[in-house]
This record gives C-alpha cells, sequence and structure tokens, in this order.
C-alpha cells in the first residue's frame, strides 16, 4: 500500500560511490567497466588506495589494477561493455595510460591479430622488456638510477616491465663492457680486449 512505511537510511554525500558500489557487487552484479569506473571515481575523491582494499576486502594491487583499467580510453571500454573486447585485451592496453595510442593501435590491428599479446606488444614495439638481454646485463636498479623511465604490467604474473629508453639501456651496457674489456686486459695480461653489444656473422667470420 501507499502507506507502507518503507525504511530509509541518510548517508553522507562523501559515501555515496562507495555505497552504490557495494550494493551493486553484494546484491546484483554490476558491468565490470562500471566497478572499475567506480573505483576510480572513490580514489579521485580522495580515497586512498588502501582504505578502498580495505572496504571492499581486496589486496591494494586489486585496486591498482581496477584503476589501470578504467583508465583505457572510454571507446575501448564501450567496446568491453558490449562484449566487443575481450578482458585480457583491456589489460594489454591498461599498460600505457596514452588513450590516443590506444585507439590508434586497435584500429591499426587487423580483426584476425586483436590479441592481447599483439596489443601489447604494438604498445611496447619500442621498448625493451626486463628479461631481455642487456637489461639482466645492466640491472634495472643501475637502469633507473641514471635516470631511466620503467613501465610496470601490473597483469604480468611474472611482474614484467619495460625499459622505456633503450639508448640509455644500451650506452649502459656498452660502458659495463668496456669495463669488463679494461679488467681483461689488467687481469689477465691481453693485448687486445673489445667489448661490443652486438656482432655479427660476417663480423665473426673476419676473426
Amino acid at each position: 500500500k501507499a502507506s507502507f512505511p518503507v525504511p530509509c537510511t541518510v548517508i553522507p554525500e562523501a559515501n555515496a560511490i562507495a555505497a552504490s558500489l557495494t550494493e551493486n557487487i553484494a546484491r546484483e552484479s554490476m558491468s565490470l567497466a562500471d566497478e572499475y569506473v567506480a573505483f576510480k571515481r572513490l580514489v579521485d575523491g580522495g580515497k586512498s588506495i588502501e582504505d578502498v582494499a580495505a572496504l571492499f576486502r581486496v589486496t591494494p594491487l586489486v585496486v591498482k589494477r581496477r584503476l589501470k583499467l578504467a583508465n583505457v580510453a572510454p571507446s575501448l571500454l564501450a567496446l568491453f561493455r558490449k562484449e566487443e573486447i575481450e578482458l585480457d585485451e583491456l589489460m594489454a592496453f591498461a599498460i600505457t595510460d596514452d588513450h590516443a595510442r590506444q585507439e590508434q593501435v586497435w584500429s591499426s590491428l587487423p580483426k584476425h591479430a586483436r590479441r592481447a599479446s599483439s596489443i601489447r606488444a604494438a604498445l611496447t614495439e619500442n621498448e625493451l622488456p626486463s628479461n631481455d638481454r642487456l637489461v639482466r646485463f645492466v640491472g634495472l636498479k643501475s637502469y633507473e638510477k641514471a635516470g631511466g623511465a620503467v613501465r610496470v604490467d601490473l597483469f604480468s604474473d611474472a611482474k614484467v616491465a619495460f625499459v622505456q629508453d633503450v639508448a640509455l639501456i644500451r650506452q649502459l651496457a656498452q660502458a659495463k663492457l668496456d669495463r669488463k674489456a679494461e679488467q681483461v686486459k689488467d687481469e689477465e695480461g691481453a693485448a687486445w680486449a673489445e667489448g661490443r653489444l652486438d656482432c655479427d656473422y660476417s663480423e665473426r667470420n673476419a676473426f
């Protein structure tokens, strides 16, 4: 009946988004895209990542991952809502915050090649993964200490990072090789020693 008393809980406006998100998660599932955006609105509204993690009983890493997904280009999020992009593909896009670059990669890839691995490879084509031989030789810490920028893939279980300044990592690697070459001459008495980052077949054949 119209006269039936309906209980109503008044909450502060600052808690409205959190309350709405809780209702949707606990009672009726909401769109994953909407959930990511809601987490972002909470953090943008002043809540810390740790606060949001505690509020919904997840780890801070889960919150960070959802924030990265919420920051994917709106046009791609719209395709995700319509199930025209898979979650693993959305995760691949989240490796960069550059919306224009994300959209450019999506439109440039043929439909049959729009896979997470292809998207990630296209977005990092001018970078080196942390398991690359040069990066392992120099060391990420030494590279960062020299001012090099690193892009971290939050969705990689292997915690793969990408070195963005390839010229710097090559410079540091060459300097380290040069020191090794000098060490060989000093400690082993070699008359000649030279450090090279690359050596093709024709160069090896000359020796």
